[in-house]
This record gives C-alpha cells, structure tokens and sequence, in this order.
C-alpha cells in the first residue's frame, strides 16, 4: 500500500493525514505523472509515496526505461480520468509491443465438450 511516512516517523505511517485525503493525492500525482508519460515522472511520484517496506514498489522503480515505458502506458489506459491519452497508448502499444497471442479454438477432446447428440425421432 502506498502510504506518507510522517516526519521522524521510523516507519510508514499516516501520520496527522486522513487516509482518504492522502490517496486522493498519490492519485492525482499519480495521474499527472502518467500524463508526462516518462519513467523519470512515474518514479518520482512513487518514490515520495512509498516506504522502504513496500518491496514491489521498489521493484517497478528499478526497472529499466525501456521496461516501464509500455507499464506505464496500460496504467494510463486503466485510468478513466486519462481517456484523452487512451488512444495515443494503444497505438504505442501496438507499435512497441509484441503482438498478442491470437486465439486458437481448442479441438474437442471428449463427449463433455462435443455436442450430446439428439435423440432419433422414432
């Protein structure tokens, strides 16, 4: 969880913020950081919310440029607020991502997947 250390706190606390007004404000500079849309944004935004604890936070933050650069384009098209960017991060992505996997129909293999046959009308 993404929480404020308070000043001379040891650890990740709320401190005097309500957790509520806090979240707010790691999502609104959350969603700024997104908007410049560079790594730089993304890990500066995180590294002022985070605490030392949060070990997947400071695992993204250590990636590579070229490892954030598509993170941080699905994370502008999961974010409602930022649909006027939606379309120049799908284009991105199928410039610079690998094309999906497509989908294969998977072949009956026994009598639960293959149609019951109907009874003869005698």
């Amino acid at each position: 969880m993404v929480m404020r250390s308070s000043a001379g706190s040891s650890r990740g606390a709320w401190g005097a913020h309500d957790p509520i007004d806090d979240y707010l404000q790691f999502r609104q500079e959350l969603r700024s950081a997104l908007r410049e849309c560079t790594p730089t944004a993304l890990r500066r935004v995180v590294r002022r919310w985070s605490t030392p604890n949060d070990s997947h936070l400071g695992a993204l933050v250590a990636q590579p440029d070229p490892i954030l650069e598509p993170i941080i384009r699905k994370m502008i098209l999961e974010e409602p607020q930022l649909a006027d960017m939606h379309h120049e991060a799908r284009m991105w992505l199928l410039e610079h991502e690998d094309a999906p996997i497509p989908l294969r129909p998977i072949a009956p293999t026994d009598q639960r997947r293959m149609g019951r046959p109907k009874p003869s009308a005698n």
